[in-house]
């Protein structure tokens, strides 16, 4: 939503085959600043998957990527605990579909 100069998402979403992202964010076009962060998870459950969301900010022409030391200390626990958690959710978690069939639809929901 573009309000006052402020580009603001209320939900960012990139679907691949593979990998779903999730996001939100801020973009001010009078200060020129972008705020953004996508937290990536795979689609299947994967063993030592490091999922470590990201974090754009700063300028529009001078902008930095990184990651949050708090995010990195809970990729460093999923992965010690893959070994444990990979197996029941391949039992017991439902399937994301490949093609993204399932926010698409709901997407086509909400604008009728």
């Amino acid at each position: 939503m573009l309000t006052d100069g402020v580009l603001a998402s209320r939900q960012l979403l990139l679907d691949t085959t593979r990998v779903r992202v999730q996001g939100e964010g801020r973009a001010d076009f009078h200060d020129e600043r972008i705020e953004l962060r996508l937290s990536p998870r795979p689609k299947r459950a994967q063993f030592f998957s490091l999922a470590t969301p990201l974090e754009v900010s700063g300028t529009f022409g001078d902008f930095a990527i990184g990651v949050n030391p708090g995010d990195v200390l809970a990729t460093a626990g999923r992965l010690a605990t893959s070994l444990l958690w990979v197996p029941l959710q391949s039992l017991t978690g439902s399937r994301v579909p490949e093609d993204g069939a399932d926010v698409c639809a709901s997407v086509v929901d909400r604008a009728q």
